[in-house]
């Protein structure tokens, strides 16, 4: 003869780890979704910062070739 905290008690053990561990498991699979997301956001802003700065350089170089053409040879020296 089984009694209560033979049968039940295991099973119900059981039940509450499970259930505890899908709750976590979940929770910290939002939360690197959310991560993700906002390292998204971060890499489309940097990217937009390195493209405004590549063109900033572009347009520095041009005015530098106009005032003084020979930058380039100075600077490999």
């Amino acid at each position: 003869m089984h009694t209560f905290t033979q049968d039940v008690l295991p099973i119900l053990f059981f039940l509450v780890i499970i259930v505890l561990w899908l709750v976590l498991h979940y929770r910290a699979k939002m939360n690197n979704q959310a991560f993700r997301a906002q390292d998204l956001q971060q890499l489309q802003q940097l990217q937009q910062t390195s493209q405004q700065l590549t063109e900033r350089v572009k347009v520095l170089e041009k005015i530098l070739d106009a005032k003084a053409p020979d930058w380039r040879r100075e600077q490999k020296l």
